[in-house]
């Protein structure tokens, strides 16, 4: 069992770190979404990953931040002429009612992944760091307490020495 939480632990190491190291050196971003705007194209909860770029097109999902520091994730909608992007996402009656300069943009998206959000998210947060680390301290001193070592039962059968 410890080798399986040792494998586990490591595990979880290695791919936050490649997650951390992929982020940084091909310029990809995480974002969670949080609204239900982009219907099935990035559903509540999806994990989009975004790519750096320069002009997106008609079509592509773009995420973007508003002067208020939001980030946004819709579909480019029309390029105009003024190079400010009109987006909408997919579930909205109409267009947003702001424009989108080229350089609030974040990214493109590059993929979706439904759900892996909600643990972007957790994972991402400094509680949610915490009850990680708890829940496996909590598991290997319950493990030790269960299912004590080999050396620590022959201590419990050892006979009392009476003076």
């Amino acid at each position: 069992m410890k080798r399986l939480l040792l494998l586990s632990f490591v595990l979880v190491v290695i791919g936050v770190g490649v997650v951390v190291q992929q982020r940084a050196a091909s310029e990809v971003d995480l974002y969670a979404v949080q609204t239900g705007s982009m219907g099935e194209a990035a559903p509540i909860g999806s994990l989009v990953i975004t790519r750096a770029t320069d002009s997106p097109k008609v079509g592509d999902i773009i995420t973007y931040e508003l002067h208020s520091g939001k980030l946004i994730t819709h579909r480019v909608a029309e390029v105009r002429d003024d190079q400010l992007l009109v987006t909408k996402g997919d579930t909205n009656e109409s267009a947003d009612p702001w424009r989108v300069e080229l350089s609030s943009i974040r990214g493109v998206v590059q993929d979706v992944h439904p759900g892996a959000g909600y643990l972007w998210r957790f994972v991402t947060l400094p509680v949610g760091l915490a009850s990680i680390a708890s829940a496996l301290i909590t598991i290997v001193l319950a493990w030790r307490l269960f299912f004590p070592a080999e050396d620590e039962r022959r201590l419990d059968l050892a006979p009392a020495c009476v003076s």
